[in-house]
């Protein structure tokens, strides 16, 4: 919550307008990667089965990902682990579909009690 918090106060007022398009949106990646197979994953994004099963759903957005991003080397520490990357490729994904005006928004019109909208954006 505290980076969330962060987001919230760094935007203006009137990106909480009602009909206006978020300016940051929270992503949830397993909603993402739901929306983006059709339904969601059925295995652990920690297996070898959830790993093929997320980039077999990315492929078709992101064709050289295998390659990219499962075949990077990372010289230094830290060490992104695998599944965080996959997870932002999944956000990217949403970013994408959000620009586009394509995305799915779950809790639209519902707002916290500082009325900033609760929304999932997929």
């Amino acid at each position: 919550m505290p980076k969330t918090r962060e987001v919230r106060d760094a935007l203006k007022p009137e990106a909480f307008a009602a009909g206006a398009r978020p300016r940051a949106a929270e992503v949830h990646p397993e909603t993402s990667f739901a929306v983006l197979a059709g339904v969601p994953m059925s295995a652990s994004k920690k297996t070898g089965a959830g790993i093929d099963e997320r980039l077999e759903a990315l492929a078709g957005e992101f064709p050289d990902l295998q390659e990219t991003v499962v075949g990077a080397f990372w010289p230094e520490p830290p060490r992104p682990a695998l599944d965080d990357l996959l997870d932002a490729a999944a956000a990217a994904w949403t970013a994408r579909r959000l620009a586009a005006d394509a995305a799915l928004c779950l809790g639209e019109g519902e707002t916290d009690e500082t009325g900033y909208p609760m929304s999932i954006w997929a």
